[in-house]
């Protein structure tokens, strides 16, 4: 069985992935699927699940289990940056690095409140990871990013 999420619930489920295969035929096992939705950061989405037999063919709507999954609603702030030095901004949620040898100045932890906030690296060189005056990064007065590392910056309640 290869099992298949909606992801946007409209009239005909706007975005739909695949997952892996399943052989879990025992319907009281647990299952555990990961399935892609990296570009629905911060988005409101309704989740439901079907199956597709060898023969091609789809569950029916009414037999999906259906999950809301509802994060923050509110304007995020996706940004591509190449400046050599940033500051972060309060709006600020996934920031992707696309310079060389570049510099973020983090916002105080006590800002970044109710989102993750997310870094990527896809530049070259180091990004330095500088957090505010009295902050770490994980424990040190700053931190260095290699190409292809990402981060992500939890808010503290």
């Amino acid at each position: 069985m290869k099992p298949r999420c909606g992801f946007v619930e409209d009239a005909a489920w706007s975005y739909i992935v695949d997952s892996s295969d399943v052989d879990n035929a025992n319907y009281q096992l647990a299952t555990s699927l990961t399935l892609p939705s990296t570009n629905f950061l911060d988005f409101s989405m309704v989740v439901a699940g079907f199956t597709v037999n060898s023969a091609g063919v789809e569950s029916s709507d009414a037999s999906a289990p259906i999950r809301e999954i509802s994060s923050t609603a509110t304007a995020t702030r996706r940004r591509l940056l190449r400046p050599r030095r940033y500051a972060m901004k309060a709006n600020d949620h996934v920031l992707t690095f696309t310079g060389v040898n570049q510099t973020l100045n983090l916002l105080p932890s006590n800002a970044i409140r109710r989102f993750p906030r997310y870094i990527i690296h896809a530049g070259t060189g180091a990004l330095t990871v500088n957090p505010a005056p009295g902050d770490t990064v994980e424990g040190l007065a700053s931190g260095t990013l290699n190409p292809g590392d990402r981060m992500v910056l939890m808010p503290s309640s």
